[in-house]
């Protein structure tokens, strides 16, 4: 049996060089780095040449493959839109954050922002929304999640007062149930 889908309210597309490009470079200037260390490493150590070719090309062959592996993610990321879903919001195939645990929704520009023209929309201090186009206004898009945070944070409001009134129908009954138990099992003895 399939999990029942939730209906997309709204989809919003990504500009890819905007979240592609940055991490790209970031991802290849951190290789060199590391691999730099790595030949600094292996150059204080007194290995024959051989054993010393084998660890570059060791170490070399890792990096290479950390790296496809680092750019095939973050095309896949950079592909993948925002979805709007009638509960959460949906960044990616695994990440998703519920409308109701959504603290502050700002709409901010960075540098790599303004070099792309797009901006980025922080919901909390764990979630981000990045590379989304300036054609998209900052402002309706922030209003919109708003009002779908304060939508499903009412909703749990209306349920968890409904399930608190149940709780305490249930422990009412419960309670009037057990005392009529009590009397009829404990019955009043004359001494």
């Amino acid at each position: 049996m399939a999990p029942e889908q939730e209906q997309t309210l709204y989809t919003l597309p990504r500009k890819f060089s905007r979240v592609f490009i940055p991490k790209f470079f970031t991802l290849i200037l951190l290789s060199a780095i590391f691999y730099s260390g790595i030949l600094l490493n292996l150059s204080f150590l007194s290995l024959r040449r051989a054993a010393e070719s084998q660890a570059k090309t060791f170490s070399l062959g890792i990096i290479i493959a950390l790296v496809i592996l680092g750019i095939a993610i973050n095309f896949v990321k950079a592909k993948t839109p925002i979805i709007f879903l009638q509960t959460k919001l949906k960044f990616s195939k695994h990440k998703s954050v519920p409308y109701a645990k959504i603290d502050v929704v700002e709409a901010k520009q960075n540098i790599s922002d303004k070099i792309f023209r797009t901006y980025h929309i922080k919901l909390d201090k764990k979630h981000t929304l990045e590379g989304i186009p300036k054609t998209s206004d900052p402002g309706q898009i922030t209003t919109y999640i708003n009002q779908l945070v304060a939508s499903a944070k009412q909703s749990q409001m209306n349920y968890n007062s409904q399930s608190q009134y149940n709780q305490n129908q249930y422990n009412q009954s419960s309670y009037s149930q057990n005392s009529y138990g009590q009397q009829n099992q404990y019955p009043k003895q004359n001494y």
